[in-house]
């Protein structure tokens, strides 16, 4: 077991409920720091205007669900490529951000290091909860995604 999921575990038990905020709070936390203390050198990405309600059921249902399942075949195939827990995760999330980055350059940042972590989640559920760890993985997507959603719903930032 790698140590990521470990440290979790040392603080959630074997709780999928639990590890799945504390794993989606790790995959939030780096990116957005890093993005704010690099805000004023970067600009901005033309986007198409936010709709709360479109745009969060997106965010928080849909691409959970979706970018997950896709994740889930993703994973069994880098596995065959590259050995281990960690290689196949950082192939996984270097695809991820290939893919976000096309829509928004700086997403590929944020989704490179959510997309490691939802890997390693993926990876570590997976031996534990074989029948229901895809769940686990959506509701990890789902609170990793649940902040960016509320400041962008309340134009808070």
């Amino acid at each position: 077991m790698s140590t990521f999921p470990k440290a979790l575990l040392g603080r959630t038990g074997e709780n999928p409920w639990a590890f799945s905020l504390l794993a989606a709070i790790a995959a939030i936390l780096p990116p957005f720091v890093l993005l704010a203390l690099l805000r004023n050198s970067i600009p901005s990405a033309e986007t198409e205007p936010y709709n709360p309600i479109i745009d969060g059921i997106t965010a928080l249902i849909i691409a959970p669900l979706f970018e997950s399942a896709i994740l889930v075949p993703m994973m069994v195939i880098a596995e065959k490529i590259v050995q281990g827990r960690v290689g196949p995760s950082l192939l996984c999330a270097s695809v991820w951000a290939a893919l976000h980055g096309i829509i928004v350059p700086l997403q590929a940042v944020v989704a490179f290091w959510a997309f490691l972590i939802f890997s390693l989640t993926l990876l570590h559920w997976r031996e534990r909860l074989p029948h229901s760890y895809y769940w686990v993985l959506v509701l990890t997507h789902f609170f990793a995604n649940l902040p960016s959603t509320i400041i962008l719903a309340f134009d808070i930032v």
